[in-house]
């Protein structure tokens, strides 16, 4: 049973259970399976498509992109991210950076720990911060040098929504996990926030338009079924609780935070002060309300 892997007390997978039950790579895949405050009961569900009920449709495009793969092999017009790629090649920027982003997205930089899985014997500690093993996305986000980088591109002023495609988006989703997963496994951890803060009357907002529809529409036939199913039962504990969901544009001070949480490894609550990151935007937002 999937329970005999989860500590109850602390919600998430037992590590050494795993370890000692699954081969190192599965055990990778399986720690990137986010679990629910709630823990529900098992299900099976399908991956076919969004609503996660199965459809002769999306059966047909499964089997015809499994066919796809064997007849392209594994060139980049030949698996699931050809979209991705094709967005990549079409970007006008110079080669020598298209080729890198591209090999960033396949894992295939020479970073430390790449190096020394080929058998190379190195030290694989980030050269920069010595904190952390050099991998992908260590040295692209998660390295202090790198969060600094990309603090510089969030100041850099542009227009919002100027494009329908970003890449770091994409290539995040590609290389560690579900980008839907985390927007609901935010609304969970905010929700539960409002629990603890005893509060009778919330509304809760994000620009996930997904999570926030299948909420509304009380869905729970996805693949975050069982997130969902947690959110929705701490709803109940409300008088009146209501999702809704926000441009990005209309709701900077959740997106700095966000950015803010990025470069940081803890987790942090303020309760009755306002963070000073975000302490300007915070009252632009009051001068409008006013």
């Amino acid at each position: 049973m999937v329970s005999s892997l989860i500590d109850p007390d602390t919600k998430w997978w037992k590590t050494e259970v795993l370890q000692s039950t699954f081969l190192p790579f599965e055990v990778e895949t399986i720690l990137k399976i986010p679990l629910s405050h709630n823990l529900p009961e098992d299900k099976l569900i399908w991956i076919g498509n969004k609503k996660a009920e199965f459809s002769v449709k999306s059966a047909y495009h499964i089997a015809h992109s499994m066919i796809d793969s064997t007849e392209l092999g594994e060139s980049s017009s030949g698996d699931p991210y050809r979209y991705l790629w094709r967005n990549l090649w079409q970007l006008n920027l110079p080669a020598k950076i298209k080729i890198f982003a591209w090999r960033a997205c396949i894992n295939g930089l020479p970073t430390f720990e790449n190096i020394s899985k080929r058998g190379i014997n190195c030290y694989n500690a980030c050269p920069i911060c010595g904190q952390k093993p050099e991998d992908i996305m260590h040295a692209l986000l998660h390295c202090v040098a790198a969060s600094l980088a990309w603090s510089y591109w969030s100041d850099h002023p542009r227009p919002p929504q100027s494009h329908n495609w970003s890449f770091p988006d994409m290539a995040l989703h590609l290389i560690q996990s579900n980008v839907t997963q985390v927007e609901a496994l935010a609304m969970e951890k905010g929700i539960l926030l409002t629990l603890e803060l005893q509060l009778s009357q919330v509304i809760l907002e994000s620009d996930a338009i997904v999570v926030i529809q299948a909420l509304n529409d009380n869905s729970t036939g996805s693949e975050l079924c069982h997130i969902l199913q947690g959110i929705q039962l701490a709803r109940e504990s409300f008088e009146l609780c209501i999702f809704k969901c926000l441009n990005r544009v209309l709701n900077v001070v959740a997106h700095e935070l966000a950015q803010l949480a990025r470069r940081n490894e803890s987790s942090c609550v303020w309760n009755g002060v306002t963070p000073p990151a975000v302490s300007m935007l915070v009252q632009n937002d009051l001068l409008y309300l006013a």
